[in-house]
This record gives C-alpha cells, sequence and structure tokens, in this order.
C-alpha cells in the first residue's frame, strides 16, 4: 500500500529464523558475555596472562611452532619418551666429554679475557669474537648433556634457554618484518596453550598405570637402572638405617642392600627390607626429574607466556591472518 501524505511507511519487521526465534539465541549472548568477563577477570587478577586476540588460523601455525620444542625436549629427556634410556647409556666415554668441554670453555674464556676482547673494534675481531663464543656456547651445550646424570638440571637450562632462541629464530624467518612486540603478542595464546595441553598429557599419562606414577618403586627402579652411585647416599640416613638395609643382601653389587635389582610382584620391599630403605636413594635427583621432566616443561612455557604478556600490555597492530602471507609475498 502506497504511504499517503502525512503518514510514514512503516519499516518491515526483521526476517526470522525457520523456528520462529531470533538468529541469535539471547541465552548463547549472555554465554559468550559471561565467558569473556571471566576471561578478563582471570586476566586482570594475574591468574590468565593476557592473550591477545589473533585469527584462527594464526594461532594453530604460531601453536605448532612453540609446540616443537616442549615436545621435541619432553621425547628426549623424560620417562613419557627416551629420557630414561638416554640417563641409563651414561658411560666412561661420555664422563671424558664433559670433561674435554669444560677445558675448553675455560680455556676459550681465558684467552678471550686475557686479550682484553670487549675492545675489539675491527670487523675481523669482532668476527672472531663471536665465532669464539659461539664455540662456548655449543660446548656448554654439550657439557650439560653428557653431565645430565649428575647435574639433570643443565637439561632445564638448556631447554629454557633454547626455546627463546627458538622463537627468536621463528619472528626472524616467518616474520621478519613484523614489529618484535607484536610477534611477542601473538604467541602468549599458543604458548599458554602448549603448557596446559602439555600439563594434562602428563597427568593423564600418571594416571594410566601405576608404574607411571611416583612412588617408592618407581624411584628405586629409575635410581637402579641410572646405575646411582650409592656413595652419594645421605650421611642422615647412613647413620640411622644402613645396618638394618644392609641386613640380607640379595644383590652383589659394590654396595650390597637388602633390596633387590628386579622387584617381586611389583614390590621391592619385604617384612625384611621395609619401605624406609628406598630413602637410601633420596640423593638420587635425576630420577625425579626425568619423571617430572613434562611437568618442569609445561611450567617454563606457562613462566615464558607471562613473561611475554608482561613485556608486552598492548600489541601495536594486528596479527596476520595467512601464515606466510608476510615472508613470502
Amino acid at each position: 500500500m502506497e504511504s499517503t501524505p502525512g503518514h510514514e511507511s512503516q519499516t518491515p519487521p526483521p526476517p526470522s529464523s525457520t523456528d520462529g526465534l531470533p538468529s541469535t539465541s539471547p541465552t548463547s549472548k549472555n554465554l559468550k558475555q559471561k565467558v569473556v568477563s571471566a576471561k578478563n577477570a582471570l586476566e586482570d587478577a594475574g591468574m590468565l596472562p593476557k592473550i591477545h586476540p589473533v585469527p584462527w588460523s594464526t594461532f594453530f601455525v604460531l601453536l605448532v611452532f612453540v609446540s616443537v620444542p616442549p615436545v621435541a625436549f619432553t621425547f628426549a629427556f623424560s620417562s613419557m619418551g627416551k629420557g630414561e634410556e638416554y640417563i641409563a647409556a651414561h658411560d666412561t666415554e661420555r664422563e671424558s666429554r664433559a670433561s674435554a668441554m669444560k677445558m675448553g670453555i675455560g680455556g676459550s674464556l681465558l684467552v678471550l679475557y686475557l686479550s682484553d676482547f670487549t675492545y675489539w673494534k675491527s670487523s675481523f675481531a669482532k668476527s672472531v669474537r663471536a665465532f669464539v663464543l659461539c664455540c662456548v656456547v655449543v660446548m656448554m651445550t654439550i657439557w650439560l648433556l653428557a653431565s645430565a646424570r649428575t647435574m639433570p638440571s643443565g637439561l632445564i637450562l638448556i631447554f629454557s634457554l633454547g626455546t627463546v632462541l627458538w622463537f627468536v629464530s621463528m619472528k626472524h624467518i616467518f616474520y621478519y618484518d613484523v614489529i618484535f612486540r607484536d610477534y611477542v603478542a601473538w604467541i602468549v595464546g599458543p604458548m599458554f596453550a602448549a603448557s596446559v595441553t602439555l600439563l594434562v598429557v602428563w597427568v593423564i599419562w600418571i594416571s594410566s598405570d601405576v608404574e607411571n606414577a611416583w612412588n617408592v618403586e618407581t624411584k628405586v627402579r629409575y635410581a637402579k637402572v641410572f646405575d646411582w652411585d650409592m656413595q652419594l647416599m645421605e650421611q642422615d640416613f647412613i647413620d640411622k638405617n644402613m645396618k638394618s638395609c644392609m641386613a640380607n643382601a640379595t644383590n652383589a653389587s659394590s654396595f650390597p642392600t637388602c633390596i633387590p635389582d628386579v622387584p617381586t610382584n611389583n614390590t621391592y620391599f619385604t617384612d625384611d627390607c621395609p619401605a624406609f630403605c628406598a630413602d637410601m636413594y633420596n640423593g638420587c635427583q635425576v630420577a625425579f626429574l626425568v619423571w617430572s621432566t613434562p611437568f618442569i616443561v609445561s611450567l617454563v612455557m606457562l613462566f615464558l607466556s607471562f613473561m611475554c604478556a608482561f613485556l608486552n600490555p598492548q600489541s601495536s597492530g594486528s596479527a596476520p591472518t595467512t601464515f606466510g602471507k608476510r615472508r613470502f609475498s
């Protein structure tokens, strides 16, 4: 019907869905608002890092990037992967390699110090200095890897520093023309997701089998596999309990105890050899670190995500919508 002078035509009602309801349900809107509000509250309380919104394609690509170091390290040096075999393969050749690396590190740093390397100005001298420092880093890495049995915390140091170098390398390779603080903002969410995912997988793993859980049997098994030096036992334990735990020794090692080399019915202990004898392995820190490596790696990734969020409270730009667009276009 045509409108007459002095009367306005009425606007037709908005289209509705086939079931008579609006296209967007108010319930879903309220739920989304509640989720966003909860996320913001957790971020303001410091319980979550401030995650910069990025397209899902970019998020998953960055998630793959940031997951490479924790997955590779967990597989190589934890009990979920090949860590038990790596530590058990300790031999005299590895010890000699570690000693050679320590001598090389000390000698290189001494030569640089005596040569006043901080005052080298020519391009050739700077190149020599950079080469020597790179060699020191490589030798230090080899030394820590070779000393994993006696100094297992060195592996965590390698992972922490190596992960940072990996993130920087990925930035210069694929997002070289992106502002650094923008790149830091984009990887906060993927790092947090990788940390939580690894933690969940580790919890599922230790819950799937009693042999994966940390208990006295696990501690003894790892210590025996790693051929832990019994001379490193805590003196307090030796003074109080060694006589009772040495009684009825069942193994023929150079430091025999009542704990057998092979468990019976999934346990090493009997009435004649009580469970407190496992305390002699309390000094075997490498056993616990190999078992808890996925948890430690998850904490490192969580710390890095919070650190990146702290260093970059706000990003100056938006994330790329397609992987490789900035690098290869």
